[in-house]
């Protein structure tokens, strides 16, 4: 059954029905919301409870980047002492 939640970021709110069937419609509205469009890119951090209502998992801390034209996300942490970033997860939004 699906349940609405809403997610606050960068000072804007999203009211979200969090379903499997509507993650990728969650995420269009994301993009669009912080974008302009549903096929735009955005990349910066979430918090986990942001991540596990948007997401439906936490990927943990670090870089999120959320593609809408090739519909993926990805998932950058640092490593090397904070000189390079390593992808530890590239998932796409049907795998959600």
């Amino acid at each position: 059954m699906a349940r609405k939640v809403t997610l606050t970021y960068d000072n804007v709110s999203d009211e979200l029905w969090i379903d499997s069937i509507d993650r990728a419609a969650n995420l269009a509205h994301f993009l669009l919301a912080r974008t302009g469009t549903i096929f735009g890119s955005w990349h910066g951090r979430l918090t986990a409870d942001a991540q596990a209502r948007l997401l439906g998992r936490k990927l943990g801390k670090g870089l999120i980047v959320i593609d809408g034209e090739n519909e993926t996300i990805a998932h950058f942490r640092k490593v090397c002492f904070g000189t390079d970033f390593d992808c530890t997860e590239r998932l796409d939004w049907r795998d959600l």
